[in-house]
């Protein structure tokens, strides 16, 4: 099928929503797109779902994986699948804005130097309530210049930037930085291969909430306070044990574009910042610890 636009949606067991994500795909007010579904080996009844779309839309098809590839694996099966000019990725639970297609794919061939685009977003419930926006998100778009990525480099973890792995990309891009980077085995792989696009890429992203991510029950214990476990308390960043394949996993990632020193020195200095945050915050409790039992000996 020669159409413009390859959709790859990764999935395992994913029958909770995946009827709604293949809907909202399919209502798209730009049509010109071939939908792969991934199936990675699911043990619900996800493909069931699935084909019932194959018989109704000759624009998706369905590979079932005979065994578990793994997230990563799953991600880029579907890149050596793709054809066309454009890809993205399509998660199973994440749902469309009917304009959204049309919308990025405009802004890529409007700006024809710029290698992704991407539009606002919300996160979601499980009942589809919006439950979150990220305002700043758009503060990342522009082309590939150390302006650019020193922005998205200092912008805090918590503040959404993983979610630009959804944009849609021009496929040699896209080819090009998965070859190269891959999903690297750290914390955060997916904002080191966003990394990657934005550096040799760069990014448009429309103001207009078209995309919305779902977060399902138990993944997000309070998502009005955005406190993610994994993180910094308080601070919003790579929880700070992780940082060394972190920093390695985002140098990989603009290896040969000539952003790698940037990039060490604006991490480093993100780290050690932290590190002297949490000291003092430490050092602050615990003198405030030695002074409440002071004042009860003095009592």
């Amino acid at each position: 099928m020669n159409t413009r636009l390859f959709i790859g949606m990764p999935v395992r067991n994913g029958a909770r929503f995946i009827r709604e994500a293949l809907a909202s795909l399919c209502a798209q007010s730009y049509g010109d797109w071939q939908l792969v579904v991934s199936d990675n080996a699911s043990t619900d009844g996800t493909v069931d779902i699935c084909q019932q779309f194959v018989r109704h839309d000759g624009r998706i098809s369905v590979v079932v994986q005979e065994h578990d590839l793994g997230a990563a694996e799953n991600f880029l099966f579907l890149i050596s699948r793709a054809h066309g000019e454009f890809f993205t990725w399509a998660a199973a639970d994440d749902l469309w804005a009917p304009a959204y297609l049309k919308t990025c794919i405009s802004a890529l061939d409007a700006h024809p130097d710029i290698g992704m685009a991407f539009t606002g977003m919300e996160n979601i419930d499980s009942s589809g309530k919006p439950i979150r926006q990220y305002r700043r998100l758009a503060g990342l778009a522009g082309r590939p210049t150390r302006r650019t990525v020193a922005r998205y480099l200092y912008q805090p973890e918590i503040l959404g930037k993983a979610n630009l792995i959804h944009s849609v990309l021009r496929l040699d891009l896209c080819r090009r930085v998965s070859e190269a980077v891959g999903f690297p085995e750290c914390w955060g792989p997916d904002m080191a291969l966003v990394l990657g696009f934005l550096a040799q890429g760069g990014i448009h992203i429309d103001h207009r909430v078209l995309f919305r991510k779902r977060i399902p029950e138990g993944t997000m214990a309070n998502p009005e306070s955005i406190e993610l476990n994994s993180l910094v308390p308080g601070s919003g960043i790579f929880p700070l044990n992780a940082y060394p394949a972190y920093r390695a996993g985002l140098v990989s990632a603009v290896k040969g574009t000539g952003f790698e020193t940037m990039t060490k020195v604006i991490m480093d200095f993100r780290y050690y910042r932290a590190r002297l945050s949490e000291l003092l915050k430490r050092r602050a409790h615990d003198q405030h610890r030695t002074s409440d039992i002071e004042t009860d000996d003095s009592n």
